[in-house]
């Protein structure tokens, strides 16, 4: 007599999922099933919120790479601490 170790599992995850969704919902009663559908403006939502994130973390890469590149070169850093030095010349004027 053997068992069916991948349907135990997934049994398991069933009840664990149905358990978090009547918790979610304020579900007492344990003979509900609940089955949340997934809406096209969720889907939608996500992926926009993923795509701005990819987005976000590729400028600050760049960003980051031109920094370390300004900071290596001679040629790049002399001008650059020249612009951080006005600016903080102009920072305390105004302070």
């Amino acid at each position: 007599m053997g068992y069916d170790i991948e349907k135990i599992k997934a049994d398991a995850q069933h009840r664990q999922e149905q358990r978090k969704l009547k918790e979610k919902y304020n579900i007492p009663d344990e003979n509900v099933i609940i089955k949340e559908k997934s809406h096209i403006l969720k889907f939608l939502i996500k992926t926009g919120i993923a795509l701005v994130k990819a987005v976000a973390s590729m400028v600050v890469i760049g960003l980051c790479t031109i920094g370390i590149l300004t900071l290596v070169y001679p040629e790049t850093r002399e001008p650059f601490f020249g612009i951080i030095s006005q600016l903080l010349e102009q920072l305390h004027i105004l302070l």
